[in-house]
């Protein structure tokens, strides 16, 4: 197996227990890796990291992809799923078993 069926069938297996996470969660909407990561790009840029340093924590070659991530993601859409998000967190345990794995709820502590 070449390294990057590796790393495709890694991605697929995490974006499969974010779905069930989700699922377990209550939480409508997709889940995946990519929309993480527009989700950590765009928090940042909220918090004031420059362009340049999201480009660099996100392993870009080009400050034009990371535009890309910057320009490409609707703000609304991302603070609704974060807020249903934080909505099911409140009052929860810390964590939870989903599939055999421990999903931490609570970010608090």
């Amino acid at each position: 197996m070449q390294a990057d069926d590796r790393v495709e069938t890694i991605i697929y297996q995490i974006n499969k227990w974010m779905k069930v996470i989700f699922e377990e969660l209550g939480i409508e909407g997709r889940s995946s890796t990519l929309l993480t990561r527009y989700s950590i790009a765009n928090h940042l840029k909220q918090l004031g990291a420059s362009t340049e340093v999201i480009k660099d924590m996100l392993g870009h070659a080009s400050v034009k992809t990371t535009e890309i991530y910057l320009n490409g993601f609707d703000a609304e859409v991302h603070g609704n799923y974060v807020k249903k998000l934080m909505d099911k967190h409140t009052g929860l345990s810390t964590s939870k078993q989903i599939n055999n794995v421990d999903v931490i709820l609570d970010s608090s502590g």
